[in-house]
């Protein structure tokens, strides 16, 4: 009788460590970059090039640093919608303050 673990089955043990791992690590990641966030839906954000009006937070999946990406419509420097109705993202870490 033969109870060693094949490389295969080695392998799959591995595999299955790892996916569990990552989605521990993505939600910790999802956490960390929630809680550092001060924007909210409907704020006007700016970075060097542009200004929006945040409809949508995403997460940005960084290990080293997990941080937001906003998208929303884009701004005027009056503050008013693209008659094009331009669609454009924000990443947290390029907010201007």
């Amino acid at each position: 009788m033969n109870d060693k673990m094949t490389e295969n089955e080695y392998l799959k043990k591995v595999k299955e460590i790892r996916r569990v791992a990552w989605f521990d690590i993505v939600e910790l990641m999802r956490d960390y970059a929630v809680e550092n966030n001060q924007i909210k839906l409907g704020d006007i954000i700016s970075n060097h090039a542009m200004t929006i009006k945040v409809e949508k937070v995403r997460l940005y999946r960084n290990e080293l640093k997990p941080s937001l990406i906003y998208s929303g419509i884009r701004l005027t420097k009056a503050k008013k919608p693209f008659k094009s109705g331009e669609k454009a993202s924000i990443y947290q870490m390029n907010l201007r303050e």
